[in-house]
């Protein structure tokens, strides 16, 4: 079974980071893989109560100075051990099944990168979704070995730092798969 790593951003999760991390500490601690998964929150926004909410779930939380979203992403990944990295999205409830799925069994041989899409609401809240520019994207996950062959995430991007990933993979003929969750 794989290691992965999973690496929350304080600033993106924004309110949503407790409820995410108490999904993400149930799964982790009702599935059957607990010590081939870590938790980690990295922060460059200083607030203190991240601290207490961390140590609530066991999470790690490593402190970055303010740098764009790849930079601290970057800065995760390089303080994680995981095989398979794991970057949920921050506009999506997160569901327990997704991480249990990605975990269990050494489903990454098929695969070197997967993105997990949302299910797709109906035409006019997506037509609203798509005017506003979300994300549909609810996890994004890569092999460490691609993540590193390809440098990682553009330190200087925000926003963009992971669709830019994803097209480097792509352009690089990783077997990037899509699902829904």
């Amino acid at each position: 079974m794989p290691t992965c790593s999973i690496v929350l951003d304080a600033r993106l999760s924004g309110a949503r980071l407790p409820r995410q991390l108490g999904t993400l500490h149930k799964a982790v601690r009702q599935g059957k893989h607990q010590g081939a998964v870590e938790l980690l929150v990295v922060d460059d926004t200083k607030d203190a109560r991240l601290s207490s909410l961390t140590q609530r779930y066991g999470v790690r939380l490593l402190s970055t100075d303010a740098m764009a979203l790849g930079g601290r992403l970057n800065a995760a990944v390089s303080s994680s051990a995981g095989e398979i990295l794991i970057f949920p999205g921050a506009a999506i409830d997160l569901s327990p099944v997704w991480v249990t799925d990605l975990v269990s069994g050494n489903r990454s041989a098929e695969w070197d990168a997967v993105v997990l899409g949302a299910h797709r609401p109906s035409s006019l809240p997506l037509l609203w979704r798509l005017l506003r520019r979300p994300s549909l994207v609810a996890a994004f996950c890569v092999t460490r070995s691609w993540f590193e062959r390809i440098g990682g995430f553009d330190p200087a991007l925000e926003a963009e730092a992971l669709p830019e990933l994803l097209s480097r993979l792509r352009a690089c003929q990783a077997r990037v798969a899509n699902g829904e969750y």
